[in-house]
């Protein structure tokens, strides 16, 4: 990755918190939260937007063969934020 963009500290806090949560790596966390934006996200705004298509068959937001990469993904199961978001009360 060229670019690694700086977390701050409120932000790298949560981020260790939910990793706490979820029992594991803050960086298995993170992907997990992309993943989780990825999936709920307008795909087609991202990826019209999108101003590198050279990545296009890894990208969580490109389409193979009619199917996005987090579509895929899916069949796998849910990303731990994911599933933790699911089981958390409304109020």
């Amino acid at each position: 990755m060229a670019y690694t963009p700086e977390v701050n500290q409120v932000f790298s806090g949560a981020l260790r918190r939910l990793a706490w949560a979820l029992d594991q790596p803050m960086t298995r966390t993170l992907n997990d939260v992309i993943f989780h934006a990825a999936s709920v996200v307008d795909r087609e705004r991202v990826c019209s937007n999108c101003r590198d298509d050279s990545v296009c068959e890894i990208c969580l937001f490109g389409k193979e063969e009619g199917e996005c990469y987090v579509d895929q993904e899916r069949r796998v199961g849910p990303s731990g934020v994911s599933e933790m978001l699911r089981q958390m009360p409304v109020s």
